[in-house]
């Protein structure tokens, strides 16, 4: 029986290369029955797995989780939102148009923290495989289904990023005429460019530009969880073969610290902005939280790198 040490993924002896991920199978790792625990990479792995840098990620996300809910119930509610408008000088009085808002506000946060929550399932299994210190094979469930939800975060940052690209495209080839489009439309008799200052070149301008770093920003993203989904199937390698890894790349490292540090001057800022509008200070504890489980998964993942390269040291 052969696996991949790319993927963990069981192939057919003599296959050239892993039909789960396309890893070419140079060495692969041949075994007869599954891999025993006692292995010194497998127990490297549990350690660091049951260690207390994954033991407070793990409790760090999931009061993040329960803090963003309850932030969504604050900053989302009819008073929350009346006490916006006024620092910024707008104001509305229609408070029933405004808790119909933060219903849906909150409607929707729920939604999109479905996916975190499994994530957070899937650390607390991982966890739990790797604090069994009686089980004869390492469970990788919780692994997979971290892999799986990330997979499904780069559909929907796909699907999100062409169709935000193509809605700015088509408003870039159309504003070169917009003059004549409000002009048919609207029955305008000013021009846009007179009564704005701004001409058709100068909106296809920063339309393009928009466009421009709007692809970034979601390749950025995309690049980000394909980093993630490389480390987790580099550990799940390991969990099932028992062989060292070259795939835990330092890449993911820096993109969490510099991550880290956007959120915590968003917590920051949220923070400041709280003691005008008591409401956005759960939005600030739960930025610093997202700061501070990057933080410490990225401790956790320099500390075990080097076990898991085959080199000496030692998971305080």
């Amino acid at each position: 029986m052969m696996y991949c040490t790319n993927c963990g993924n069981e192939v057919l002896e003599g296959s050239v290369f892993c039909e789960n991920c396309g890893e070419k199978m140079f060495n692969p790792t041949i075994v007869t029955e599954p891999v025993s625990t006692q292995n010194a990479y497998i127990a490297a792995l549990k350690k660091a797995g049951s260690s207390k840098f994954m033991l407070v990620s793990a409790i760090l996300f999931s009061a993040s989780i329960l803090v963003s809910f309850i932030a969504s119930l604050f900053v989302n509610s009819s008073q929350t939102i009346s006490e916006l408008y006024e620092v910024f000088g707008l104001y509305s009085t229609d408070y029933s148009n405004l808790a119909a808002g933060a219903s849906s506000s909150v409607a929707f946060s729920v939604t999109v923290n479905i996916l975190p929550i499994l994530t957070v399932c899937g650390m607390w299994m991982f966890y739990a495989a790797s604090a069994n210190k009686t089980a004869t094979k390492f469970s990788t469930s919780g692994l997979t289904m971290i892999k799986v939800i990330n997979i499904i975060y780069i559909v929907f940052i796909s699907i999100a990023a062409f169709f935000l690209e193509l809605m700015f495209i088509v408003m870039a080839v159309l504003s070169a005429n917009v003059d004549n489009i409000l002009s048919s439309l609207f029955g305008y008799e000013a021009t846009f460019s007179e009564t704005s200052g701004i001409t058709g070149p100068m909106l296809v301008v920063i339309f393009v530009t928009c466009i421009i770093l709007m692809a970034a920003i979601f390749a950025v993203a995309i690049i980000y969880q394909a980093l993630i989904i490389k480390t987790v199937n580099a550990v799940k390698s390991v969990a099932i073969t028992g062989q060292p890894t070259n795939k835990i790349s330092m890449t993911l490292v820096v993109f969490n610290f510099i991550f880290a540090g956007f959120s915590a001057i968003s917590g920051l800022y949220s923070l400041v902005l709280s003691f005008l509008i008591p409401g956005f200070t759960m939005t600030a504890i739960n930025s610093l939280i997202g700061a501070a489980v990057l933080i410490v998964i990225s401790i956790g993942i320099i500390k075990v790198r080097p076990i898991l390269m085959g080199m000496t040291a030692e998971i305080n």
